[in-house]
Order: structure tokens, then C-alpha cells, then sequence
């Protein structure tokens, strides 16, 4: 079932525009924005822009595979040590934890490249590309493991304590 999901999502995402996409870019963009205190406007051909750091936050920048990866992740994690709960349960709550924690993944990623690109140019501008692409799976991956730790711990202790009860 989840396999077929993931599918799903998949192929929306290959077909979708930036504006099916705003319920994830939005929050991030909104963050981008109070965190560097940087004035946005919206695209609808690419999505939000940034003048003054010289981003555009698109649908390649949506977060987008790391939602799906991670909603597997804490699917797994919550059916694994929550036997007595409903799939559907395990799911929303997966879902909420997951849209939290990629939001937070994103902005992350995204300050990391502003800050990259303006306090080490002379990394940043012959290999801008490499450097986003390297910020951006460090990121990903470092979000991915501490939310598979934290939540395992989370999970595994609080089943202990229930079946110690």
C-alpha cells in the first residue's frame, strides 16, 4: 500500500506546476523571507523570488523527494513500534510529523545556500551548482537521520514504558 502511494506521489510531482506545489513552497519561502528579513514576490511560471539574495524557491526547490523519503521513513517507524494503531492514524500522523520536519529541512537547506553564496563567493561562483546540489543532500540526509534517530528513541521508549506498565 505504501509502495503504490509513493508511486502515486511520484508521478503527481513529475506532471505538477509550482502552483500545485505552493502548500510546500509557501511555508518556506514565508521563512526564507523572516529569517533573512529579504522581500519576496510571487511567479507563477517559476514560484517565489528574492531579489536581494538572487533565488528563486521553484518547484525543483520544493522539497518535494525529501517529503516522500521521509513520510516512508516515519510510516515505518510509527507501524513498527505502534502495532495497536490504525494504518490510517499511523499515516496522518506520519504526514504531519513529515510536513514539519521538511519545511524545517528546507529552510535549512535554503539559508545554508544564501549563505554560502554571500560569505564564500569565491566557492560559490565557479561551482555554484556543485556547492547547492552538495548543501542540498547534506541537508537532506543530516534531517533524515536525526529524525530517524529522534523518532526511533521517541518511539522505542515510550513503547517500553507502556509494556513496563
Amino acid at each position: 500500500m505504501l509502495g503504490t502511494l509513493f508511486l502515486c506521489a511520484k508521478i503527481f510531482y513529475k506532471y505538477a506546476n509550482i502552483s500545485q506545489l505552493l502548500w510546500l513552497v509557501k511555508p518556506v519561502a514565508i521563512w526564507i523571507s523572516l529569517l533573512t528579513n529579504a522581500e519576496m514576490y510571487w511567479d507563477d511560471s517559476s514560484g517565489y523570488v528574492f531579489p536581494s539574495h538572487g533565488i528563486c524557491i521553484e518547484k525543483s526547490c520544493s522539497g518535494y523527494n525529501m517529503l516522500l523519503i521521509c513520510f516512508s521513513m516515519l510510516s515505518y517507524l510509527i507501524l513498527q513500534f505502534r502495532k495497536n494503531i490504525s494504518k490510517l492514524f499511523a499515516w496522518i500522523l506520519a504526514c504531519i510529523l513529515t510536513y514539519v520536519v521538511c519545511i524545517i529541512s528546507n529552510s535549512v537547506r535554503i539559508i545554508l545556500s544564501i549563505l554560502f553564496s554571500t560569505k564564500l563567493p569565491s566557492l560559490w561562483i565557479p561551482y555554484r551548482e556543485m556547492v547547492h546540489q552538495g548543501i542540498g543532500v547534506f541537508t537532506n540526509i543530516l534531517f533524515l537521520i536525526i529524525t530517524f534517530l529522534f523518532f526511533q528513541y521517541l518511539f522505542k521508549t515510550t513503547t517500553a514504558h507502556e509494556k513496563s506498565a
